[in-house]
């Protein structure tokens, strides 16, 4: 392979190496809720932070993870929640599925009060977090599944946040969650299968 030791491709000519991209793939599920979100949001794809590239299975978990912390975290700021900050966690299912069970029971007693918009906040942050504890590092088909499904709970949450915040605030949330989804990388010693 002496013409790629020289920077150079030939087939039937020469191809300039500036000619050459890599073109990586955005990640699935983050690309997922930023084109759903800018579709509930009405605005431009450019008001959205850029989508990373598509990484191994762990990394694309550590991503929809920290999308979904993002949004929690925006929820119960918007949604005025009494659930301490200590227990927002959604990395095993041992924390997301009792962080869900609390936002659904704060999320129906507000409804019960009367605070419709308030209590769906609550309601669809819980329903992502319940969402989040389906993420079990199975491998990339199943994981892959759970990811999307994720981004389709997201978008739900910031459709909520539009609804009884501000569409300032959704964007906001949403901004936030896709940059903390492209920071986002797998806790050390995760398998890297992709």
């Amino acid at each position: 392979m002496r013409s790629l030791g020289e920077r150079r491709v030939a087939y039937r000519g020469v191809v300039p190496a500036a000619a050459l991209v890599a073109d990586a793939p955005p990640s699935e599920a983050v690309q997922r809720f930023h084109e759903r979100a800018v579709g509930e949001l009405g605005v431009e794809a450019g008001a959205l932070p850029p989508l990373p590239a598509i990484g191994f299975c762990a990394t694309e978990v550590a991503r929809a993870r920290a999308m979904t912390l993002a949004l929690i975290e925006a929820a119960l700021r918007v949604g005025t929640s009494a659930v301490p900050a200590d227990v927002v966690s959604v990395a095993d299912r041992h924390h997301a599925v009792p962080l869900a069970n609390r936002l659904a029971r704060e999320g129906r007693a507000i409804n019960r009060a009367g605070e419709f918009e308030r209590a769906a906040v609550l309601l669809r942050a819980g329903e992502l977090a319940c969402a989040a504890g389906e993420l079990e590092h199975l491998g990339w088909p199943d994981d892959r599944r759970t990811c999307l499904q994720l981004a389709d709970h997201a978008v739900a949450v910031v459709a909520s946040i539009a609804r009884h915040g501000t569409r300032d605030d959704a964007l906001a949330a949403a901004a936030d969650a896709l940059r903390r989804a492209s920071c986002a990388a797998p806790p050390p010693g995760a398998a890297q299968a992709p």
